[in-house]
């Protein structure tokens, strides 16, 4: 399949910055926009119930990383197979940063009191289901 249109794949991944990263909405927008991306929280080890899964930072996160999926997704298919391993490479090394920050936000209900345990969960976006034609 042929490619319509030129893209500055790099212009693109500044306009994302700009316009995604750098205009975040309001926190109560972020967390409806988190509950909408379908992201699913799995305890590995320990009792997430004590933990303050609402966390702003938390919350921000997630949003920052439904977005660059969401970019990923709508931008992709336009792009060349060069084009697609650049932004693939940007996204990457953005991912990596978020995961860096996700793993130090402090999700304690309350400040001082640590869980009896150590706590692991796994966060992950729940795939929308196709209906199968019988």
């Amino acid at each position: 399949m042929a490619k319509s249109k030129k893209v500055d794949v790099f212009r693109m991944i500044l306009e994302f910055q700009r316009d995604l990263l750098e205009n975040r909405p309001e926190i109560e927008q972020m967390r409806h926009e988190v509950q909408m991306m379908r992201f699913k929280i799995r305890p590995l080890q320990g009792d997430i119930s004590l933990l303050n899964l609402e966390d702003k930072n938390l919350i921000e996160m997630l949003w920052n990383l439904g977005k660059m999926d969401e970019f990923f997704r709508n931008q992709s298919p336009r792009l060349t197979r060069k084009e697609r391993d650049i932004l693939f490479q940007f996204l990457d090394n953005l991912y990596d940063q978020f995961q860096k920050k996700i793993n130090k936000v402090d999700l304690r209900l309350i400040e001082g009191i640590t869980p009896p345990s150590p706590v692991e969960m796994e966060i992950y976006k729940e795939s929308k289901r196709r209906k199968r034609l019988n």
